[in-house]
């Protein structure tokens, strides 16, 4: 791997496509030139001005990894990552398989947020109709009369 020739990072002089960096940033914030080991990782965040990774610490071990990317938020923008091609195509990683199935998530929340509102917003006017129809049909008091003394 290496950076910035032509303002891409390469994998085997080969430059990736990395549509998901947050915007204005620089493919890397220093120009480097790796070489990695057998179970080795080069990891860099979306957002290369201020992310602490790689750039900063160099490769780290694979079993360090506990998770994946699958979303990149920018601006309410979601992006679904995948296995960039030239990794597939280099054999350096498998072909990445995995459905957008997580772009859904956001509009089923949104859908289902909406949907809580709506409940809500239902149960309170029928609790206040039932309210006012219930203090209007209550008896009234008893009239008195002024008392002559």
């Amino acid at each position: 791997m290496a950076c910035c020739a032509g303002r891409h990072v390469t994998v085997n002089g080969k430059p990736l496509d990395e549509s998901y960096l947050y915007p204005g940033d620089p493919p890397s914030r220093i120009p480097f030139s790796v070489r990695l080991g057998h179970g080795q990782l080069w990891v860099m965040g979306d957002h290369r001005k201020s992310s602490s990774d790689s750039q900063d610490w160099g490769p780290i071990p694979a079993s360090d990894v506990i998770g994946r990317v699958v979303l990149v938020n920018h601006d309410f923008k979601l992006t679904a990552l995948h296995t960039p091609p030239t990794f597939v195509t280099d054999g350096l990683a498998p072909a990445d398989t995995r459905s957008d199935v997580y772009l859904a998530w956001p509009a089923l929340i949104a859908v289902s947020a909406l949907a809580l509102l709506v409940l809500v917003i239902t149960g309170i006017t029928r609790f206040m109709i039932r309210r006012r129809r219930s203090t209007k049909n209550l008896p009234l008091p008893p009239a008195t009369s002024p008392s002559s003394s």
